[in-house]
């Protein structure tokens, strides 16, 4: 007979939002619980370990704006303890007596965005079963604020314009992945040619973010490949009574994204009055890098500083703009090599703690274009790491040869509304 440990560790916590689409504060008013357990064969040579990590349902501080939500975390738990990971490794023991390893299984819930009228969750999961590596992905979930009740994707559209949206989908996907029109999807790296609109995905108050998860269009070594398609692109196709019925009453004149990649926080503003853009960019650290700090931002349609009416900075050094005139170091090269397109960068040599630093930058709008493609990216340097934001292995690889955040603002909409109101 063998000897089984079990470890059982319960805690309530209190998290922060680590999701762009959120004020820190309204999640760390939810209260936290993790699970965690494990259990190892007599010889210690095979262990199988879950964890759970969701918002506390019994907790008597939950708040009641979430309320309808309490049956959904206490569904979480439930399931968690009917997982019996206590006879799961006598069975796996029992078919394979010389079987190994540490085997586990994580999932991490949290509160991903907030609309008007629309809540959505965000599932992490990773594990490791057996075999050359562990797996990793994403899942959301999407529900009505008002009573818990979910919401698919096709209930967001009018009927019959599917087609019309996967050829939206695909045009903002190959803009935020510099696929060219006469390419198939194999040029990214796809397994097959056609695009196809990922079934995960997340209302946020920007637009639809669509995940794919690893193996789902890309192999392995891709991990999750990502895009958002803002509501400016497919406001026409929103069904006026279903849950996006809110965005046919924004404004799409002004966009706010953030970007969290620790210690790095960049938020990023965008408004367009007629022809003039006018970008607002922030960098925050938790920590204090004084080896170099750079904040750069980059516009691919835009080849002149003629496009650049404005520049300028709050607590960087200096500024610098570079056209297809100037040369730039590329990382990936290590050399300087001539600059396909507009770029402006601030640098500062020591960047302090929870402090902002800021660049504006005022752009002309160009004509007959849309979207504006807008790529940002931060780094920064200690003595014992560089910081990159986005990670190596997110966003889209710019002309230094780094990875980018990449926005996509839409001017075509935001124009006809301004010729409307000249009239």
């Amino acid at each position: 007979m063998q000897k089984f440990y079990l470890y059982l560790l319960c805690f309530t916590t209190l998290l922060l939002a680590k999701s762009p689409y959120l004020n820190p504060y309204t999640a760390s008013e939810l209260p936290k619980i993790t699970l965690q357990a494990f259990v190892c064969s007599k010889d210690n040579m095979f262990c199988i370990e879950k964890k759970l990590s969701t918002y506390d349902p019994h907790e008597a501080s939950f708040p009641a704006e979430f309320a309808p939500f309490r049956s959904l975390f206490a569904r979480q738990v439930e399931a968690y303890y009917d997982d019996d990971i206590r006879a799961e490794l006598a069975s796996d023991r029992n078919d394979t007596p010389d079987l190994s390893g540490n085997y586990y299984r994580h999932t991490d819930t949290s509160l991903f965005a907030l609309t008007p009228t629309t809540l959505t969750l965000q599932y992490e999961r990773s594990s490791y079963e057996g075999g050359a590596h562990g797996n990793y992905g994403i899942a959301y979930e999407n529900f009505l604020r008002s009573n818990a009740a979910p919401v698919t994707l096709k209930k967001l559209f009018k009927p019959g314009t599917h087609k019309k949206l996967l050829a939206v989908a695909e045009r903002y996907y190959r803009l935020a992945y510099n696929i060219p029109d006469d390419q198939n999807m194999r040029y990214d790296g796809w397994f097959d040619a056609s695009f196809t609109l990922a079934e995960n995905f997340a209302i946020t108050p920007n637009g639809l973010l669509f995940v794919y998860n690893q193996y789902e269009i890309k192999p392995y070594a891709a991990g999750l490949t990502r895009f958002l398609l803002p509501y400016s692109a497919i406001e026409s196709l929103i069904d006026p009574k279903g849950a996006l019925a809110f965005v046919r009453r924004q404004s799409h004149t002004t966009q706010h994204y953030t970007f969290r990649e620790d210690p790095l926080t960049l938020t990023l503003d965008v408004a367009q009055t007629k022809d003039v853009i006018d970008l607002n960019v922030t960098l925050r650290s938790d920590t204090c890098t004084r080896s170099g700090n750079w904040l750069s931002l980059s516009f691919p349609q835009l080849h002149s500083k003629k496009a650049l009416l404005a520049a300028d900075y709050s607590r960087f050094r200096q500024l610098a703009t570079y056209d297809t005139h100037d040369k730039l170091y590329n990382r990936q090269l290590h050399k300087n090599v001539p600059a396909r397109y507009l770029l402006v960068e601030a640098r500062q040599p020591t960047v302090y703690p929870n402090t902002l630093y800021t660049m504006h930058i005022r752009l002309k709008a160009p004509k007959n274009l849309s979207p504006l493609i807008i790529d940002l990216r931060a780094l920064a340097k200690t003595r014992e790491r560089t910081y990159t934001a986005p990670y190596d292995y997110d966003g889209t690889r710019g002309q230094q040869g780094y990875q980018n955040y990449r926005v996509l603002f839409d001017l075509h909409e935001i124009r006809k509304k301004n010729q409307g109101s000249d009239r």
